[in-house]
This record gives structure tokens, C-alpha cells and sequence, in this order.
């Protein structure tokens, strides 16, 4: 099959991480990917290039075109590129002519519906509204179970819909040296006798990166701050995001607790963390919480879209209640003082992730969907 893929921007984020992945285990099975976009977010950006790189690397022919760059709903208006990028994307269907156009961005589901081709939609988060932009698929890819109950609720009929978890790379698997690690820590100041609690992924509010500082400031009160450290493996996508958060590490004092790394490959990061934390308040399934499984860090996320489908309580990792930085703490303190507990339920992590979300399944259950919009 010939596939094109839709993606207003390459985000620096997890979007573009499963465009990747999934393109690339199409590509392997002997299809063609195109992904149709207006290019990178940031440009001169080390962890954007690297990404973008990937997408090249993996197979993938990038076309690009003018789609807005801008934010938000009333920025899209705004804009009137939308109005030729319409017409160069349709003088590139009917070149093209490619068998499955796949959307990844709700905004430009109304150009392959107004030139009246079939097309599947992904949303990669909840609750998303793009207002008059958006229109119904003829075939939606949920990645969640919450994502899938929201489908239904917004109209969706079951069989114009499917559960498709997101699946990653198997080179998360793969160790890498104690002596690579220990060079990473030096050449990121990260304290070598501290029990690393990291995050990987865009530093905002929706992401709950301040409950997380809360989280290990309350820390304290047991005894046990200067046991810990914080790594945030991301970036910003404005400057008041940045001074939000900075204000929320000075108040809590944790200036000394925390360590800043560059968006980039997150694959040896990881391997600097002890403790994998996504806080996250709104999420569409938490594919960095896989890749940290897959790593073995102890995985701790927020009980919001993917969680429990990700994660069994206790057992392969652990939840708390969105928001309740308290909770978090209370885990945080028990896996801190006890590291036997910590890594018996990063093993059983592992070993679950390892079954169910590998990136060839999460090809296989999409091309299926496919083949069932073709007839």
C-alpha cells in the first residue's frame, strides 16, 4: 500500500515518536509512507534534528507543505495558508494517488474529507476540539480505552472505530554499559548515590510536571529529600512555561533536586533513572511510560487515559489519583526505602510491555484497519 500520513507539525513529543514507529514498521512489511507536513517545531534544535532524522533514517519520505505552524483555535483562523495548503495537498493526492490517507492532526481532517477521500483519523489526546476543523473519519484509531468511550460518546459507530494501543521500538530492551551510565550522570550533574526520579516528555502544565516537584518536595517531611533526584528529559514550548515551573522549583525549594536535559533520543536517559514518574493530568494513552518500562525503570503514572491498560497497580508499576501530589509522594517514599520492592516491580513491568506493546503488533492491528476501510 501506498500511505500517506497528515501531520500539521513534527512536534518534539511522543506524536511524531509513533509516527515514527508506526511508519516504520510499515515500511518493513513492504508499504510506502509519505508524511505530508509543514516541518519541524523548532528549527536549530539538536533533539528536534535528531528526530527528524529518525523519520528519514527508518524510510520515510517527508513532503513537505504549508500548513500553519501557529497555535490555537483562534490562531488557525487567523491564518490564511490553510487555503493553499488545501489546494497543494490535493495536487499532491491526485499525484500521488496513494491508497490510505491516515490523519494525525484533527485540524486537517477537513481537506481529505471536503475532497470527498476516505481517510482513518488517530487523536493522540483527549478531549481535544478544533472546532469546525475537525471531521468525522471514516475509520478512527483509538490508542486508549478512554479514548475509545470518547469516540463513542462523540458518535463514532463501534465498527467505524478501533483499539489500537501504541507500540515502541524493542531497542528500549537493550542495556547499555555501567561504565556509559556513569559517564551520562557526570556529563548531566546527576548525583550518582541518589535514586533518580525521571520524566521524559514536554515540560507543561498539562503534563503535571509541577506535581511531580510537589510530589518529592513532601519528601521531606519523611526524611528522605536528599535521597532523590529529579531529571526532566524535555523542553518548554514558550517562556511562560518555563517561568511557571522555575517558580514552582524555587517555592519548593528544590533548586539543588533537579537536573534539566535537552529533549533528545530518550533511549539513554533512561537508563539514568531508578524511578520513571508521567504525572500527567490529561494524556491520550502515555507512550513514554512503555519506553520506560521497557528500560527497566519501576514506572509510576497518574490514573488518567492508558494507565490501566499500561499498568497493574502494585504489580507492574504503580498509579495514583491525577493531581494528588500527596499520593505520589506516598509511593515515591515507599520504592525510595525500599529498593528489593522497586525492582521486582520494574522487572514484572518490563516483562508485560515487552508482550503487549511492541511496535510490530501496533502495525499489524493498524494495517487490519486498513484493509477494512478498502473493503
Amino acid at each position: 500500500m501506498k500511505i500517506a500520513f497528515l501531520s500539521r507539525i513534527l512536534f518534539l513529543s511522543g506524536v511524531t515518536t509513533h509516527i515514527r514507529d508506526l511508519a516504520q514498521g510499515l515500511i518493513e512489511e513492504g508499504h510506502t509512507v509519505h508524511l505530508l507536513t509543514a516541518g519541524k517545531q523548532f528549527d536549530n534544535h539538536k533533539g528536534m534534528d535528531e528526530l527528524y532524522d529518525s523519520l528519514i533514517s527508518v524510510g520515510v519520505r517527508i513532503v513537505n507543505v504549508g500548513y500553519p505552524k501557529c497555535a490555537g483555535k483562534l490562531g488557525y483562523l487567523r491564518y490564511l495558508s490553510l487555503i493553499p495548503s488545501f489546494f497543494e495537498t490535493w495536487r499532491i493526492f491526485l499525484r500521488e494517488k496513494y491508497d490510505i490517507i491516515h490523519v494525525h492532526t484533527p485540524l486537517l481532517s477537513f481537506i481529505p474529507k471536503l475532497l470527498g477521500y476516505k481517510f482513518v483519523t488517530t487523536v493522540h489526546c483527549a478531549q481535544m476540539d478544533v472546532g469546525l476543523f475537525e471531521r468525522k473519519p471514516d475509520h478512527q484509531i483509538a490508542i486508549s480505552k478512554e479514548m475509545y468511550d470518547e469516540g463513542i460518546t462523540q458518535g463514532l459507530n463501534v465498527n467505524d472505530i478501533s483499539l489500537v494501543h501504541n507500540g515502541v521500538s524493542p531497542k528500549f530492551l537493550t542495556s547499555i554499559s555501567a561504565e556509559k551510565v556513569s559517564e551520562l550522570k557526570e556529563k548531566y550533574a546527576v548525583p550518582k548515590e541518589k535514586v533518580v526520579v525521571g520524566y521524559v516528555g514536554r515540560l507543561c502544565h498539562r503534563k503535571g510536571v509541577d506535581i511531580l516537584v510537589k510530589a518529592c518536595a513532601a519528601l521531606s517531611e519523611r526524611g528522605l529529600r536528599d535521597k532523590v533526584h529529579i531529571v526532566f528529559c524535555g523542553n518548554f514550548d514558550n517562556e511562560g512555561e518555563k517561568e511557571w515551573l522555575y517558580g514552582i522549583i524555587q517555592k519548593e525549594k528544590q533548586w539543588d533536586n533537579v537536573t534539566f536535559i535537552p529533549f533528545q533520543d530518550p533511549y539513554p536517559v533512561y537508563k539514568l533513572f531508578d524511578i520513571f514518574v508521567l504525572p500527567s493530568r490529561l494524556e491520550g494513552f502515555g507512550l513514554v511510560s512503555v519506553e520506560a518500562m521497557l528500560s527497566g525503570n519501576c514506572c509510576v503514572r497518574s490514573n488518567v487515559e492508558g494507565a490501566e491498560e499500561q499498568i497493574e497497580d502494585g504489580v507492574t508499576g504503580f498509579l495514583f489519583e491525577s493531581d494528588n501530589y500527596g499520593q505520589l509522594s506516598d509511593i515515591l517514599a515507599s520504592l525510595v526505602a525500599d529498593e528489593e520492592k522497586r525492582l521486582r516491580v520494574a522487572e514484572a513491568g518490563r516483562e508485560f510491555a515487552k508482550e503487549n506493546f511492541s511496535y510490530k503488533v501496533m502495525c499489524r492491528k493498524t494495517v487490519e484497519v486498513y484493509k477494512k476501510l478498502l473493503g
